[in-house]
Protein backbone atom coordinates (compact mmCIF):
# COMPACT_ATOMS: atom_id res chain seq x y z
CA UNK A 1 0.00 0.00 0.00
CA UNK A 2 2.94 2.29 1.14
CA UNK A 3 4.92 1.63 -2.14
CA UNK A 4 1.63 2.27 -4.08
CA UNK A 5 0.88 5.82 -2.34
CA UNK A 6 4.62 6.47 -3.37
CA UNK A 7 4.47 5.62 -6.83
CA UNK A 8 0.91 8.13 -7.00
CA UNK A 9 2.88 10.47 -5.47
CA UNK A 10 5.65 10.83 -7.88
CA UNK A 11 2.96 10.87 -10.76
CA UNK A 12 0.51 13.21 -9.57
CA UNK A 13 3.49 15.43 -8.54
CA UNK A 14 5.24 15.13 -11.61
CA UNK A 15 2.68 15.40 -13.70
CA UNK A 16 1.04 18.69 -11.98
CA UNK A 17 5.14 20.32 -11.87
CA UNK A 18 5.63 19.16 -15.66
CA UNK A 19 2.38 20.33 -16.94
CA UNK A 20 2.71 23.60 -15.47
CA UNK A 21 6.35 24.24 -17.02
CA UNK A 22 5.51 22.17 -20.56
CA UNK A 23 2.48 23.56 -21.01
CA UNK A 24 3.92 27.06 -21.28
CA UNK A 25 5.27 26.35 -25.06
CA UNK A 26 1.30 26.58 -25.91
CA UNK A 27 1.78 30.54 -24.94
CA UNK A 28 3.31 30.14 -28.50
CA UNK A 29 7.22 30.28 -27.78
CA UNK A 30 8.89 32.49 -29.49
CA UNK A 31 12.22 31.13 -30.85
CA UNK A 32 10.76 28.06 -31.39
CA UNK A 33 8.60 30.29 -33.93
CA UNK A 34 11.66 31.64 -35.55
CA UNK A 35 13.11 28.29 -35.73
CA UNK A 36 9.93 27.48 -38.18
CA UNK A 37 9.77 30.71 -39.79
CA UNK A 38 13.68 30.23 -40.94
CA UNK A 39 12.55 26.54 -41.74
CA UNK A 40 9.82 28.16 -43.69
CA UNK A 41 12.19 30.71 -45.15
CA UNK A 42 13.52 27.90 -46.47
CA UNK A 43 11.57 25.65 -47.58
CA UNK A 44 9.76 28.44 -50.34
CA UNK A 45 13.10 29.51 -51.59
CA UNK A 46 13.53 32.63 -49.46
CA UNK A 47 16.51 33.90 -47.27
CA UNK A 48 16.65 32.51 -44.29
CA UNK A 49 18.66 35.28 -42.19
CA UNK A 50 16.47 38.44 -44.21
CA UNK A 51 13.22 39.75 -42.49
CA UNK A 52 10.76 37.40 -41.20
CA UNK A 53 7.12 37.81 -39.84
CA UNK A 54 6.90 39.20 -36.90
CA UNK A 55 6.61 37.41 -33.36
CA UNK A 56 4.68 38.43 -31.10
CA UNK A 57 4.99 42.07 -32.64
CA UNK A 58 8.77 42.03 -32.60
CA UNK A 59 10.99 41.32 -35.16
CA UNK A 60 13.27 38.45 -34.24
CA UNK A 61 16.19 36.88 -36.66
CA UNK A 62 16.71 33.25 -37.33
CA UNK A 63 20.62 33.16 -36.00
CA UNK A 64 21.54 29.37 -36.50
CA UNK A 65 23.53 27.64 -39.56
CA UNK A 66 21.45 27.12 -42.55
CA UNK A 67 21.35 23.36 -41.97
CA UNK A 68 19.68 23.91 -38.98
CA UNK A 69 16.32 25.63 -40.70
CA UNK A 70 16.63 22.61 -42.82
CA UNK A 71 16.15 20.20 -39.97
CA UNK A 72 13.65 22.08 -38.44
CA UNK A 73 11.07 22.01 -42.00
CA UNK A 74 9.11 18.75 -40.34
CA UNK A 75 8.18 20.85 -37.53
CA UNK A 76 7.01 24.13 -39.58
CA UNK A 77 4.86 21.93 -41.67
CA UNK A 78 2.66 21.04 -38.71
CA UNK A 79 -0.10 23.22 -36.94
CA UNK A 80 2.19 25.58 -34.24
CA UNK A 81 0.67 23.74 -31.43
CA UNK A 82 1.28 20.25 -32.66
CA UNK A 83 4.78 21.20 -33.34
CA UNK A 84 5.07 23.05 -30.13
CA UNK A 85 3.72 20.01 -27.95
CA UNK A 86 6.24 17.23 -30.07
CA UNK A 87 9.00 19.57 -29.45
CA UNK A 88 8.49 20.41 -26.15
CA UNK A 89 8.22 16.76 -25.12
CA UNK A 90 11.31 15.79 -26.78
CA UNK A 91 13.09 18.27 -25.02
CA UNK A 92 11.71 16.99 -22.00
CA UNK A 93 12.80 13.74 -23.03
CA UNK A 94 16.19 14.69 -23.77
CA UNK A 95 16.51 16.11 -20.06
CA UNK A 96 15.37 13.11 -18.71
CA UNK A 97 18.02 11.41 -20.80
CA UNK A 98 20.47 13.42 -19.14
CA UNK A 99 19.34 12.70 -15.45
CA UNK A 100 19.50 9.26 -16.11
CA UNK A 101 22.60 9.44 -17.39
CA UNK A 102 24.08 11.34 -14.77
CA UNK A 103 23.25 8.63 -12.09
CA UNK A 104 25.50 5.66 -11.91
CA UNK A 105 24.76 2.71 -11.77
CA UNK A 106 24.98 2.23 -8.06
CA UNK A 107 23.07 5.13 -7.45
CA UNK A 108 23.64 8.89 -5.93
CA UNK A 109 24.88 8.70 -2.48
CA UNK A 110 21.49 10.66 -1.46
CA UNK A 111 19.46 7.68 -3.39
CA UNK A 112 18.72 5.06 -0.57
CA UNK A 113 16.73 7.24 1.92
CA UNK A 114 15.09 9.29 -1.13
CA UNK A 115 14.20 6.40 -2.92
CA UNK A 116 12.59 4.26 0.08
CA UNK A 117 10.69 7.00 0.86
CA UNK A 118 9.30 7.30 -2.81
CA UNK A 119 8.67 3.96 -3.58
CA UNK A 120 8.02 2.68 0.07
CA UNK A 121 11.14 0.12 0.33
CA UNK A 122 14.55 0.01 1.60
CA UNK A 123 17.03 0.27 -1.79
CA UNK A 124 20.49 -0.69 -1.47
CA UNK A 125 22.19 2.28 -3.42
CA UNK A 126 19.54 1.27 -6.36
CA UNK A 127 21.92 -1.33 -7.23
CA UNK A 128 19.89 -3.33 -9.52
CA UNK A 129 16.45 -2.37 -8.57
CA UNK A 130 15.09 -0.51 -12.11
CA UNK A 131 11.95 0.83 -10.73
CA UNK A 132 13.79 2.94 -8.46
CA UNK A 133 16.37 4.45 -10.71
CA UNK A 134 13.47 5.38 -12.79
CA UNK A 135 11.64 6.48 -10.35
CA UNK A 136 13.85 8.81 -8.70
CA UNK A 137 14.89 9.96 -12.76
CA UNK A 138 11.27 10.82 -12.85
CA UNK A 139 11.72 12.95 -9.77
CA UNK A 140 14.94 14.41 -10.54
CA UNK A 141 13.54 15.59 -13.94
CA UNK A 142 10.64 17.25 -12.75
CA UNK A 143 12.55 19.47 -9.86
CA UNK A 144 15.37 19.87 -12.70
CA UNK A 145 12.71 21.50 -15.11
CA UNK A 146 12.11 23.83 -12.48
CA UNK A 147 15.21 25.62 -12.92
CA UNK A 148 15.27 29.01 -13.97
CA UNK A 149 17.49 27.81 -17.39
CA UNK A 150 15.19 24.92 -18.26
CA UNK A 151 12.37 27.20 -17.25
CA UNK A 152 13.51 29.50 -20.12
CA UNK A 153 13.99 26.67 -22.45
CA UNK A 154 10.70 25.69 -22.28
CA UNK A 155 9.22 29.00 -22.23
CA UNK A 156 11.29 30.46 -25.66
CA UNK A 157 11.01 27.08 -27.15
CA UNK A 158 14.76 26.46 -27.25
CA UNK A 159 17.12 23.53 -28.38
CA UNK A 160 19.51 23.77 -25.27
CA UNK A 161 18.27 20.43 -24.16
CA UNK A 162 18.25 18.90 -26.90
CA UNK A 163 21.92 19.57 -28.02
CA UNK A 164 23.31 18.59 -24.41
CA UNK A 165 21.51 15.38 -24.55
CA UNK A 166 23.50 14.88 -27.96
CA UNK A 167 27.06 15.21 -26.48
CA UNK A 168 25.80 13.39 -23.45
CA UNK A 169 25.20 10.11 -26.09
CA UNK A 170 28.23 11.17 -27.62
CA UNK A 171 30.76 10.79 -24.31
CA UNK A 172 28.39 7.92 -22.10
CA UNK A 173 26.83 6.15 -25.12
CA UNK A 174 28.21 5.67 -28.52
CA UNK A 175 31.06 3.27 -29.18
CA UNK A 176 34.48 4.47 -30.31
CA UNK A 177 34.00 4.10 -34.13
CA UNK A 178 30.99 6.43 -33.62
CA UNK A 179 32.39 8.79 -30.72
CA UNK A 180 32.64 12.56 -31.63
CA UNK A 181 29.82 12.30 -34.44
CA UNK A 182 26.74 13.16 -32.58
CA UNK A 183 28.56 16.33 -30.84
CA UNK A 184 29.76 17.22 -34.51
CA UNK A 185 26.11 17.17 -35.70
CA UNK A 186 25.38 19.13 -32.51
CA UNK A 187 27.74 22.12 -33.74
CA UNK A 188 26.82 22.03 -37.43
CA UNK A 189 23.14 23.09 -35.34
CA UNK A 190 24.25 25.24 -33.17
CA UNK A 191 27.92 26.73 -33.05
CA UNK A 192 28.78 26.69 -29.07
CA UNK A 193 28.97 22.81 -29.13
CA UNK A 194 32.72 23.38 -30.52
CA UNK A 195 33.75 23.50 -27.58
CA UNK A 196 34.07 19.93 -27.01
CA UNK A 197 36.31 19.31 -29.05
CA UNK A 198 38.75 20.00 -25.15
CA UNK A 199 36.65 16.96 -23.95
CA UNK A 200 37.68 14.49 -26.63
CA UNK A 201 41.30 16.22 -26.66
CA UNK A 202 42.18 16.49 -23.24
CA UNK A 203 40.94 12.57 -22.76
CA UNK A 204 43.36 12.29 -25.65
CA UNK A 205 41.02 10.88 -27.99
CA UNK A 206 42.08 12.19 -31.36
CA UNK A 207 40.07 10.29 -33.09
CA UNK A 208 36.67 11.40 -31.62
CA UNK A 209 37.91 14.35 -31.67
CA UNK A 210 38.72 14.46 -35.54
CA UNK A 211 34.84 12.64 -36.34
CA UNK A 212 33.81 15.25 -34.16
CA UNK A 213 35.23 18.35 -36.72
CA UNK A 214 34.21 15.77 -40.09
CA UNK A 215 30.69 15.82 -38.58
CA UNK A 216 30.46 19.99 -38.01
CA UNK A 217 32.23 20.12 -41.63
CA UNK A 218 29.79 17.55 -43.18
CA UNK A 219 26.98 19.64 -41.87
CA UNK A 220 28.52 22.51 -43.08
CA UNK A 221 29.15 21.05 -46.81
CA UNK A 222 25.27 20.06 -46.52
CA UNK A 223 24.37 23.66 -45.64
CA UNK A 224 26.07 24.91 -48.92
CA UNK A 225 24.89 22.03 -51.05
CA UNK A 226 20.95 22.78 -49.60
CA UNK A 227 21.17 26.57 -48.93
CA UNK A 228 24.49 27.75 -50.84
CA UNK A 229 23.49 31.50 -50.86
CA UNK A 230 22.48 31.50 -47.14
CA UNK A 231 25.30 29.39 -46.31
CA UNK A 232 27.91 31.77 -47.91
CA UNK A 233 26.15 35.23 -46.04
CA UNK A 234 26.62 33.18 -42.89
CA UNK A 235 29.77 32.20 -42.71
CA UNK A 236 31.48 35.21 -44.07
CA UNK A 237 29.61 37.52 -42.10
CA UNK A 238 26.67 36.77 -39.85
CA UNK A 239 28.42 34.10 -37.68
CA UNK A 240 30.77 36.56 -35.80
CA UNK A 241 27.90 39.08 -35.28
CA UNK A 242 27.54 38.88 -31.47
CA UNK A 243 24.67 41.90 -31.57
CA UNK A 244 22.73 39.91 -34.13
CA UNK A 245 21.54 37.70 -31.13
CA UNK A 246 20.70 40.29 -28.89
CA UNK A 247 22.08 43.10 -26.89
CA UNK A 248 25.04 41.29 -25.08
CA UNK A 249 25.61 44.17 -21.81
CA UNK A 250 21.99 43.02 -20.55
CA UNK A 251 22.18 40.70 -17.58
CA UNK A 252 20.32 37.86 -19.30
CA UNK A 253 23.71 37.44 -21.08
CA UNK A 254 26.00 35.69 -18.61
CA UNK A 255 29.06 35.61 -19.92
CA UNK A 256 32.31 36.94 -19.35
CA UNK A 257 32.07 39.33 -22.27
CA UNK A 258 28.61 40.43 -20.56
CA UNK A 259 30.25 40.86 -17.27
CA UNK A 260 33.12 43.06 -18.81
CA UNK A 261 30.31 44.98 -20.52
CA UNK A 262 28.01 45.81 -17.53
CA UNK A 263 31.54 46.66 -15.94
CA UNK A 264 32.50 49.08 -18.30
CA UNK A 265 35.74 47.07 -18.65
CA UNK A 266 37.11 47.17 -22.37
CA UNK A 267 37.57 43.91 -24.49
CA UNK A 268 41.02 42.97 -23.80
CA UNK A 269 40.19 42.41 -20.25
CA UNK A 270 37.40 40.03 -21.74
CA UNK A 271 39.98 38.48 -23.78
CA UNK A 272 42.66 37.71 -21.03
CA UNK A 273 39.57 36.78 -18.68
CA UNK A 274 38.52 34.28 -21.28
CA UNK A 275 42.57 32.73 -22.04
CA UNK A 276 42.46 31.89 -17.93
CA UNK A 277 39.28 30.60 -18.10
CA UNK A 278 40.10 28.01 -20.60
CA UNK A 279 43.71 27.33 -18.94
CA UNK A 280 41.79 26.88 -15.51
CA UNK A 281 38.95 25.11 -17.71
CA UNK A 282 41.42 22.58 -19.18
CA UNK A 283 43.04 22.08 -15.29
CA UNK A 284 39.96 20.97 -14.03
CA UNK A 285 38.45 18.55 -16.71
CA UNK A 286 42.05 17.11 -16.43
CA UNK A 287 41.83 16.51 -12.69
CA UNK A 288 38.07 15.49 -13.09
CA UNK A 289 39.43 12.69 -16.14
CA UNK A 290 41.68 11.50 -13.64
CA UNK A 291 39.81 10.85 -10.60
CA UNK A 292 37.31 9.06 -13.22
CA UNK A 293 34.49 11.67 -13.02
CA UNK A 294 33.70 12.18 -16.52
CA UNK A 295 30.33 13.51 -16.15
CA UNK A 296 32.03 16.34 -14.06
CA UNK A 297 34.87 16.94 -16.84
CA UNK A 298 32.36 16.81 -19.38
CA UNK A 299 30.22 19.77 -17.60
CA UNK A 300 33.68 21.45 -16.71
CA UNK A 301 34.34 22.27 -20.59
CA UNK A 302 30.54 22.86 -20.74
CA UNK A 303 30.85 25.83 -18.43
CA UNK A 304 34.53 26.79 -20.29
CA UNK A 305 31.76 27.19 -23.38
CA UNK A 306 29.69 29.04 -20.92
CA UNK A 307 32.31 31.68 -20.08
CA UNK A 308 34.02 32.78 -22.90
CA UNK A 309 30.98 32.85 -25.21
CA UNK A 310 30.80 36.17 -26.55
CA UNK A 311 27.26 35.30 -25.79
CA UNK A 312 25.81 32.92 -23.15
CA UNK A 313 21.65 33.79 -22.46
CA UNK A 314 20.68 32.22 -19.10
CA UNK A 315 18.67 29.48 -20.81
CA UNK A 316 22.17 28.15 -22.14
CA UNK A 317 22.97 27.26 -18.60
CA UNK A 318 21.26 24.14 -18.74
CA UNK A 319 24.42 22.60 -18.01
CA UNK A 320 23.72 22.67 -14.13
CA UNK A 321 21.47 19.43 -14.21
CA UNK A 322 24.46 17.65 -14.89
CA UNK A 323 27.01 19.81 -12.56
CA UNK A 324 25.00 19.50 -9.94
CA UNK A 325 24.05 15.99 -9.87
CA UNK A 326 27.97 14.96 -10.38
CA UNK A 327 28.32 17.07 -7.38
CA UNK A 328 25.76 15.52 -5.52
CA UNK A 329 27.56 12.10 -6.40
CA UNK A 330 30.40 12.81 -4.53
CA UNK A 331 28.52 13.97 -1.78
CA UNK A 332 31.57 15.84 -0.12
CA UNK A 333 30.41 18.82 2.58
CA UNK A 334 32.08 20.93 0.26
CA UNK A 335 30.03 19.45 -2.62
CA UNK A 336 27.05 19.99 -0.77
CA UNK A 337 27.22 23.70 0.02
CA UNK A 338 27.76 23.80 -4.07
CA UNK A 339 24.81 21.70 -4.79
CA UNK A 340 22.78 24.07 -2.29
CA UNK A 341 24.33 27.39 -3.66
CA UNK A 342 23.40 26.25 -7.27
CA UNK A 343 19.95 25.01 -6.45
CA UNK A 344 19.48 28.99 -5.22
CA UNK A 345 20.95 30.67 -8.03
CA UNK A 346 19.70 29.00 -10.74
CA UNK A 347 16.41 28.13 -8.86
CA UNK A 348 15.51 32.21 -9.20
CA UNK A 349 15.01 34.60 -11.90
CA UNK A 350 18.24 36.53 -12.67
CA UNK A 351 18.13 40.05 -11.82
CA UNK A 352 19.19 43.28 -12.71
CA UNK A 353 23.00 43.53 -13.59
CA UNK A 354 23.57 40.22 -12.23
CA UNK A 355 25.78 37.73 -13.34
CA UNK A 356 25.34 34.94 -10.52
CA UNK A 357 25.68 32.11 -12.65
CA UNK A 358 29.43 33.59 -14.21
CA UNK A 359 30.34 33.62 -10.86
CA UNK A 360 28.92 29.92 -9.85
CA UNK A 361 30.68 28.96 -12.90
CA UNK A 362 34.19 30.37 -12.26
CA UNK A 363 34.01 29.48 -8.68
CA UNK A 364 32.95 25.58 -9.83
CA UNK A 365 36.08 25.55 -12.42
CA UNK A 366 38.03 26.55 -9.40
CA UNK A 367 36.79 23.98 -7.10
CA UNK A 368 37.27 21.08 -9.37
CA UNK A 369 41.15 21.88 -9.75
CA UNK A 370 41.34 21.31 -6.26
CA UNK A 371 43.07 18.07 -5.00
CA UNK A 372 40.67 15.45 -2.93
CA UNK A 373 42.08 14.25 0.43
CA UNK A 374 43.85 10.99 -0.51
CA UNK A 375 41.45 8.97 1.48
CA UNK A 376 38.00 10.66 -0.53
CA UNK A 377 39.66 9.95 -3.50
CA UNK A 378 40.59 6.23 -3.01
CA UNK A 379 36.94 6.12 -1.91
CA UNK A 380 35.49 7.24 -4.99
CA UNK A 381 37.91 5.43 -6.60
CA UNK A 382 36.75 2.21 -4.78
CA UNK A 383 32.82 3.11 -5.52
CA UNK A 384 33.47 3.30 -9.40
CA UNK A 385 35.76 0.67 -9.83
CA UNK A 386 32.11 -1.38 -7.81
CA UNK A 387 30.09 0.46 -10.60
CA UNK A 388 32.19 -0.46 -13.62
CA UNK A 389 32.10 -4.48 -12.00
CA UNK A 390 28.49 -4.06 -12.38
CA UNK A 391 27.50 -1.92 -15.08
CA UNK A 392 29.90 -0.20 -17.15
CA UNK A 393 29.49 3.75 -17.62
CA UNK A 394 29.44 3.74 -21.38
CA UNK A 395 26.41 1.46 -21.62
CA UNK A 396 24.25 3.00 -18.46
Amino acid sequence: MRARLGWCAIAIVGLIIVAAIVLRPWLRPPDFQVYRLGALAWAHGAPIYGRLPSVGGKELLFTYPPVAAVIFVPLAVLPLSLATAIFSAFSLAALGFVVYHCMPPGGLRLAPRLASRLVGRRVRALSGDRRATVALTVALTVLAAALQPMRETFGLGQINLVLMAMVFVDAFRVGDRWRGVATGIAAGIKLTPLVFVLFFLLRKDSRASGRMLAGFAGTVALGFALAPGDSASYWSQLSGNATRVGTPATDGNQSLYGLALRLGLPTSAWLAASAVTVVLGALATRACLARGERVLALCAVAVVGLLVSPVSWTHHWVWIVPILLALADRARPADWILVGLGLTLFAAKVGKADSAFVCYGIVLLGYLVMPLRARTAATLKSRRATRSASSPQTTH
